[in-house]
């Protein structure tokens, strides 16, 4: 039997600026508030200039608003509809499917008005063996909609970015993976997509290593970085964070890396001081800061555990760690917040607070944690059994 990597669903959104968001104790084990937790208030949408992303000015405090259920119109939960992007203006992008694992079709969902505005539907393959690629993470921001479509497995890596202008609605390949040796893909996976204005940025395993590559949408450009790196993040004007590849570690022989502002204009690198060279297993940042999965210690045959931590650095140059007590997921930042997961936690700190807030917490049953920060948006949602609608939830941050 062919092995697939499904087109995993992470994104949404809503809008609900209201009170701070429940306890703990007031969100069930599904990320549903426990009855006779407070309703949100009505909801709000604030729209940043595309072309001036939205910041925080340092030692700011932000709220969070309760978390809400996103559900989308019965079109688009059929066909294995699920949320895999969120824009900065809080509209949700599906991803549906004809046959399972093989997304084919991408549509854009503004909640609010329930507008379904339709992106980009390739041919539904015959088979699931016929298959050669699918449609995979997506992004947007008020003038483009970007996404990866990628092939299966081990060739994941031979994938290629699309954009849609908003503006026409026409659809343009930005950029493709670049062969190895041998013709084929390098092994391993693109990073998500990070967008400023016509500006978009991501990370792919390549012939001589992970490099960034760097897409001007507006005139059909892009380049490709000669730091090797990863996980890039867009936080405005003219540069971009990433985690730079900084020596190898003398123990394991894995690489080191720390997070690095590179200049657009002159590429020029300039690591941070916050943190020393790691062994990082993921980093986001925006203008609220940056967050990074650091790990402190290897499994060992007499010892099979390992063990991560959190490093928060925010815009006001405080420096906090915290343990991530289940292994490790995905961190997240946007507009005034950073946020990050272990397998069975969730936590997000608004800008000017001291301690994160949990948002959720789940029974070590299999499922995973998928979380998504656009702009003041951050989405939330397990990925398991069961309806995959069931646990979307959306908040927004207000500073």
């Amino acid at each position: 039997m062919r092995c697939r990597f499904a087109a995993v669903a992470s994104l949404s959104l809503l809008a609900a600026c209201g009170g701070p968001v429940p306890p703990a104790s007031q969100i069930s084990s599904s990320g549903a508030p426990i009855a006779g937790a407070r309703s949100p208030a009505p909801s709000t949408r604030h729209e940043p200039s595309p072309s001036e992303p939205e910041s925080v000015a340092p030692g700011s405090t932000c709220d969070l608003s309760e978390p809400v259920l996103v559900t989308p119109p019965a079109s688009l939960i059929a066909l294995n509809g699920t949320v895999t992007g969120l824009t900065d203006r809080g509209e949700l992008i599906v991803l549906q499917s004809h046959l399972v694992g093989v997304g084919d079709t991408l549509s854009l969902f503004d909640p609010i008005s329930q507008t379904v505005t339709p992106i980009v539907a390739r041919p539904t393959p015959s088979s699931q063996d016929a298959a050669t690629s699918q449609i995979g993470g997506a992004t947007g921001n008020a003038d483009w909609i970007v996404w990866e479509e990628s092939g299966f497995v081990l060739e994941h890596a031979d994938w290629t970015m699309w954009a849609m202008d908003r503006a026409t609605g026409r659809v343009a390949k930005v950029a493709s993976f670049e062969p190895g040796p041998n013709g084929k893909a390098v092994p391993g996976f693109a990073s998500d997509v990070s967008l400023s204005g016509s500006a978009a940025a991501w990370s792919a395993p390549g012939p001589s290593g992970q490099r960034i590559t760097i897409a001007d949408l507006r005139a059909g450009t892009h380049r490709e970085l000669q730091t090797e790196a990863r996980w890039p993040s867009m936080t405005g004007g003219d540069a971009l964070i990433a985690a730079v590849r900084a020596g190898t570690d003398a123990g394991s022989g894995k690489v080191l890396s720390q997070p690095t502002t590179i200049g657009l204009r002159n590429d020029q690198a300039s690591p941070v001081d916050w943190i020393e060279p790691a062994r990082l297993q993921g980093l986001a940042s925006s203008s609220a800061g940056s967050v990074a999965v650091r790990l402190v210690k290897e499994a060992t045959p007499d010892d099979p555990v390992t063990v991560a931590e959190v490093v928060t650095h925010d815009a006001a140059g405080a420096i906090g760690t915290f343990p991530l007590p289940n292994d490790w997921g995905p961190p997240a930042a946007g507009t005034g917040f950073l946020a990050w997961t272990d397998q069975r936690h969730l936590w997000v700190l608004p800008s000017g607070r001291a301690e994160p807030t949990m948002l959720l917490q789940i029974a070590d049953d299999g499922s995973q944690i998928a979380v998504i920060a656009n702009g003041s948006w951050i989405y939330w949602r397990t990925l398991g059994f069961g309806d995959p609608w069931a646990s979307n939830r959306v908040a927004t941050v207000t500073c």
